[in-house]
């Protein structure tokens, strides 16, 4: 899966494009002002992007260069008529060669940027949230889904939600304040922890309750080997640290699947390997699926990570490989007050085409 930006001007002059896994993460917002008791006309628009653009991909700065095509630019352009402050941008989301995902805001202006430059892994990394002037609601553009015929057949079985925040990609915060879009500090995100409990000394000043749930998510952290994953689940470690310091009303919310038996007999018996062997334990770390959500109801922010297990095969020959976490997804809404998460998945056995998962919860 691939996530594509483009920011063009009417001008004609270059567009912003980036794309070649230079974007990690999308997230498209419709909200409703808080004070409203019933869907508002004045809804607020926004479309987040994250990405990693390598150091030396970047052009140097030079006296009297035309930088009007770089995102930190745009995001210092002033407000003057005809200087290029309303720009057309398009997201695509393609997968396997087809758009799943289109949306264009034919206005936006940038709400929010801020970068930070990663010397560790040489890239410069980003954030850029844009808007859609109000009078030019209207205007906004939803593409539609390629593969239609297959939506209609699984109606009702599984859906799509928007995409994060992961993984980003798996980042869903989405503040439904009336005045802006709160974003987890940069500073926070990106500093990373190798490994995860390097700062347990901090951590025994937290409350008891989110040092129960940050070494919960530190066991997951050390099972995990997909790279993505590990930085979902330490992303959200340092959300609950966020949060224990600051002492804010919040919850949690694990949903997993696992599978009891310790053996598993699959395709009559030419298909062997290994389960996870347990009960209903709520503080079970082998699981073949975890969607971990923290919601901060001071601040109306959640922040989630999909997790997946690694299977085993034991006949005919041993094997074991780790699924990615593309079809598992959380996103939330805030309405009248109260808050509507939907989880959903569909994940198959990376190493047998058998036992499949498919679940939507709301």
């Amino acid at each position: 899966m691939s996530i594509l930006l483009r920011v063009e001007r009417e001008s004609g002059d270059q567009p912003i494009k980036l794309g070649n896994g230079q974007i990690t993460g999308y997230n498209y917002t419709n909200t409703s002002p808080a004070d409203f008791l019933a869907k508002a006309y004045n809804a607020e628009h926004s479309i987040q992007i994250r990405g990693e653009i390598p150091l030396r991909l970047l052009p140097p700065i030079e006296q009297d260069a035309d930088n009007s095509n770089t995102l930190y630019a745009w995001a210092l352009t002033e407000f003057r008529p005809d200087n290029g402050y309303y720009r057309t941008v398009t997201v695509r989301i393609v997968r396997h060669e087809k758009t799943i995902r289109e949306i264009v805001f034919t206005h936006a202006y940038v709400h929010v940027y801020q970068e930070q430059v990663n010397g560790l892994k040489g890239v410069l990394e980003f954030e850029l949230v844009v808007r859609q002037k109000k009078d030019q609601l209207d205007n906004i553009r939803f593409g539609l889904v390629e593969a239609q015929p297959n939506v209609v057949e699984n109606k009702g079985k599984r859906v799509t939600a928007a995409a994060h925040a992961p993984k980003i990609e798996n980042w869903e915060s989405n503040n439904r304040s009336k005045s802006k879009l709160f974003l987890y500090p940069v500073d926070n995100l990106l500093k990373y922890v190798e490994p995860l409990d390097k700062t347990d000394e901090e951590d025994k000043k937290l409350p008891l309750q989110i040092q129960d749930e940050i070494n919960w998510c530190k066991q997951l952290w050390e099972q995990q080997e997909l790279q993505n994953i590990k930085k979902e689940i330490h992303t959200v470690a340092n959300f609950l640290r966020e949060i224990g310091k600051s002492g804010d009303d919040y919850a949690v919310l694990r949903l997993k699947t696992f599978i009891p038996s310790e053996t598993l007999y699959l395709l009559d018996n030419v298909f062997e390997g290994t389960g996870d062997g347990r009960d209903f334990d709520v503080d079970a770390t082998s699981n073949r699926t975890v969607q971990y959500s923290v919601i901060n109801f001071s601040n109306k922010q959640m922040y989630n990570f999909n997790y997946t297990g690694k299977s085993h095969q034991t006949h005919p020959y041993k094997k074991e490989k780790t699924v990615n976490n593309d079809g598992m997804y959380v996103s939330y809404s805030l309405e009248e007050g109260i808050f509507k998460l939907t989880a959903s998945l569909s994940s198959g056995n990376p190493i047998a085409p058998i036992a499949k998962i498919d679940y939507n919860i709301i």
